[in-house]
């Protein structure tokens, strides 16, 4: 059985990460919807890519399991978060 995980991100990206997630059950969620549904007993991925992305999603909020990936400034987050600083966009990636 594979273990269910939630990521909240840009559509453009879904395509490179069915691969790179395969092991796991995935559901994709807009990052618009990242304050409306909460699925604390899940693992959630954010992933944020711009400033553009970042300004749509309000993570004050959060709580639980969630790990935002983003090559953004770490100040940007609350930190209570789990932050992982990404190298460079994943957007840069084909």
């Amino acid at each position: 059985m594979k273990n269910k995980l939630n990521i909240f991100s840009n559509p453009k990206i879904r395509n490179f990460l069915n691969p790179l997630l395969s092991k796991y059950d995935l559901t994709y969620i807009d990052l618009e919807c990242v304050n409306q549904i909460q699925h604390t007993d899940q693992l959630n991925i954010i992933i944020i890519n711009n400033n553009n992305d970042a300004n749509l999603t309000k993570l004050k909020n959060l709580n639980g399991n969630y790990l935002i990936i983003s090559n953004l400034n770490s100040k940007n987050f609350d930190k209570s978060i789990n932050y992982f600083k990404a190298p460079l966009s994943i957007s840069n990636f084909k």
